[in-house]
Formats: C-alpha cells, sequence, structure tokens
C-alpha cells in the first residue's frame, strides 16, 4: 500500500520535534519516522526546530533539511521573496568579486 502513496517528501511534525531532548516516545517516534524515509527513499523534513541539540538528533537520525526558529523565524511571503532576492543578489557580488568561481 504505501508503495502507492504519492509520496515524495516525509515532514517530521513539529509536536514531535520539541521534546525529543526529554522525551524519549517522541525521540523513539522520530527515529521511527526517519528509518521509514530511509527505507521508502523518501526525503525528510523537519519543523519547529528551534535548537541546535534538536537539529543533531535529527541529523544524527538521517534528516538534513528543517524548518524552525533555529534558521529563521516564520515571515511573510513577500518578505521571504526579498529575502532571497538579497541573498542571490550577494551571491552574484561575490561571484563577479571573484572571477566568477566560487572556492
Amino acid at each position: 500500500m504505501a508503495a502507492r502513496l504519492p509520496l515524495d517528501v516525509l515532514k517530521i511534525d513539529r509536536s514531535f520535534v520539541q521534546d525529543i531532548e526529554h522525551d524519549v516516545d517522541d525521540a523513539n517516534i522520530v527515529a521511527t519516522i526517519t528509518a521509514i524515509a530511509q527505507n521508502m527513499g523518501l526525503s525528510l523534513i523537519a519543523e519547529g526546530v528551534e535548537n541546535a541539540a534538536q537539529r543533531d538528533f535529527l541529523v544524527q537520525h538521517g534528516c538534513e533539511r528543517f524548518q524552525g526558529h533555529l534558521y529563521h523565524p516564520a515571515m511573510p511571503v513577500p518578505d521571504f521573496e526579498a529575502l532571497l532576492e538579497d541573498r542571490q543578489g550577494m551571491r552574484s557580488e561575490m561571484d563577479s568579486d571573484h572571477g566568477g568561481s566560487r572556492e
């Protein structure tokens, strides 16, 4: 049945992530979700990552994509788009300063 599901990404809900440092049940659930994703060849993303300990636990269990305040607080779409444009502009400037190569 799972092979017929139209999935390519599995998301770990913040309700499991928030207590993985202190709640063995949540830690076990997250470890199981990551194992399922790996066994099914799915990408994995965790939401609600707020500190390095949570991120480190997730990385240790094979999750390498995150959403949460550890990286940036939530923002309206126009603000996010502006942030991306600023970063792309900075990257273009860095490329031109270094002759187009990134090292």
